[in-house]
């Protein structure tokens, strides 16, 4: 059963999704943070917690996130021996935004869940992708 860690990064809050057997995307947390190194220790300790067989990280096609996900992902390579890999992450805000509103989330709520159900839907792309 593989695990797999899907992450929404973004310079002030970072959605943090999960997949138990890569068929499902689930939304876990977000952190709140816009300091490099604090959200480096707290997705470590996610990946000690959770133990994934993969890593997925949203990166933009342009903007300044670009290279904040692709400094991400070279600091949890130097850390970890996983496969990390870059995704597209273009409209996943949009796609968590209308699941949201779908399943009938309080504005409050949607506020609360939008960047982890961002990193759902980051991460469940990516599942989808698999599965030719």
């Amino acid at each position: 059963m593989s695990i797999y860690l899907g992450l929404d990064p973004g310079l002030a809050h970072t959605g943090v999704a999960l997949s138990y057997e890569g068929k499902l995307a689930q939304g876990i947390t977000t952190i709140n943070t816009g300091d490099s190194m604090v959200l480096l220790n707290k997705i470590i300790d996610l990946i000690i917690k959770y133990q994934p067989d993969e890593i997925i990280i949203g990166s933009p096609e342009s903007g300044p996130v670009i290279s904040f996900s692709q400094q991400l992902q070279e600091n949890l390579k130097l850390k970890f021996d996983l496969p990390i890999h870059l995704v597209n992450e273009d409209f996943s805000s949009r796609q968590a935004q209308d699941a949201l509103i779908t399943g009938n989330s309080s504005r409050k709520d949607r506020q609360l869940r939008h960047h982890q159900a961002a990193a759902a839907a980051i991460l469940q792309s990516y599942l989808d992708s698999l599965q030719i």
